[in-house]
């Protein structure tokens, strides 16, 4: 539903401390968006670190396995 607003003083005053308002919000939200990608570019790193040393473990022993199985 469209209201009809009209065009006073008051109104303008209104409407542009409400844009002020959004306009703070919206980097607000920016930069706390910017701030999660961060903490997730961080946790995929440590999570890749990990998997490739997990996944060097396990071929390891995956191996020393193999060498036991077939002597």
């Amino acid at each position: 539903m469209s209201q009809k607003v009209l065009p006073t003083k008051i109104n303008l005053i209104q409407f542009r401390r409400q844009l002020s308002l959004i306009k703070v919000i919206k980097r607000l939200l920016e930069n706390k968006r910017e701030v999660l990608l961060l903490y997730l570019r961080t946790y995929a790193s440590q999570y890749e670190k990990i998997y490739n040393e997990v996944n060097q473990v396990m071929a390891e022993v995956y191996d020393s396995y193999l060498r036991a199985v077939t002597a």
